[in-house]
């Protein structure tokens, strides 16, 4: 794969015109194929760039609208507005542009000549903590079959969530904590260590707050399914571990300890890796503030995922079971992007 990716492509294929005026332009060897699950919908994506040009005005930025608001606002749809198969396949395909170009964007600002084989060390750091699921799919190799591989995971949770029974749903749901946790945690130590070590004479500019794990909002953006599932952490965070009578106390018990072993035992690995990339001085200095901005995003979503995963799975509720189900495929399908842009 050839195609090169950086802030000024971005600049060009997402082009600020005249009088509010914008085009997105996907450049042509964009790699896709056809499949059952994700339709890249360029005028969904360019009704949502008109949305954000009309709310940020002359701060507008290609890279805060592909990296930050598009897959923010798309994944507050998935749960609000009752989709369909249809939509979903939109939707997804919005989060497949995100990632993708998410990946090269990062790929190139870690290293200034992405064909030295000298960075093979940190995407092969990177590619250690993705989820087993992943890890299986990038393992295809090929491109097609990569992108097919990404495209049938998100599909499968998204065909589920759609149709699947009550007794399926909450079985994927509790199948899915642990991997999910994995990819929060680590998250969580990469986003604490970056704004923990900023580059010298670099401010961080940190728009997340964290009241404590699995607890994060975004100074400036409102979320609403994110809002609606946030008392889940009350219960999650403080589990009435002793009411052994009743299934729902006993269930969240159990995915506290799930959060206090897999989820906070994966912030360390999060923070080694980015350690590790930091102290090579390759990340150049002006991508500093928009990784942190993308690794606050990454987590929204990635609790957005899980809050509802774990009530569904709990309280036997379809609604929010449904809702993690379609939460997850928006997730795996831009974190399986985003690994093929940043191993391309």
């Amino acid at each position: 794969m050839k195609l090169q990716i950086s802030c000024i492509v971005l600049a060009i294929f997402f082009s600020f015109q005249h009088a509010g005026a914008q085009s997105v332009s996907l450049p042509q060897d964009t790699p896709f194929w056809e499949n059952n699950h994700i339709t890249i919908d360029v005028a969904l994506i360019n009704t949502m760039a008109a949305d954000y040009m009309a709310e940020a005005g002359s701060g507008a930025n290609p890279l805060k609208f592909f990296l930050g608001y598009l897959p923010l606002k798309t994944v507050d749809q998935f749960c609000t507005t009752s989709p369909d198969k249809e939509q979903m396949r939109r939707h997804l395909g919005a989060m497949y542009i995100s990632g993708f170009y998410g990946g090269l964007w990062l790929r190139d600002m870690l290293f200034s000549n992405p064909a030295d084989p000298s960075a093979n060390g940190l995407i092969a750091m990177l590619m250690k903590m993705m989820p087993q699921a992943m890890k299986d799919i990038m393992a295809l190799g090929a491109d097609e079959l990569v992108f097919k591989g990404v495209a049938n995971l998100g599909g499968g949770a998204v065909d589920l969530g759609l149709k699947g029974s009550l007794l399926d749903i909450i079985h994927h749901n509790y199948m899915s904590v642990d991997m999910f946790l994995m990819i929060y945690g680590y998250d969580y130590g990469y986003y604490y260590y970056l704004i923990n070590n900023p580059p010298p004479g670099v401010t961080p500019v940190n728009t997340l707050q964290c009241d404590r794990f699995m607890d994060c909002t975004m100074t400036g953006f409102e979320l609403t399914t994110l809002n609606q599932y946030k008392p889940v952490g009350d219960r999650l965070l403080n589990p009435q571990c002793w009411k052994f009578w009743d299934p729902a106390a006993v269930k969240y018990c159990d995915m506290y300890h799930k959060i206090k072993i897999t989820g906070e035992g994966s912030v360390s690995m999060g923070n080694l890796v980015w350690q590790q990339i930091m102290g090579s001085s390759q990340l150049f200095d002006a991508a500093y503030n928009p990784l942190v901005d993308l690794s606050a995003r990454f987590m929204l979503v990635s609790e957005l995922a899980l809050l509802p995963t774990m009530k569904g799975y709990a309280e036997l509720n379809k609604t929010a079971g449904k809702c993690g189900l379609l939460q997850e495929a928006g997730l795996m399908v831009w974190v399986g992007s985003y690994f093929m842009g940043l191993s391309s």
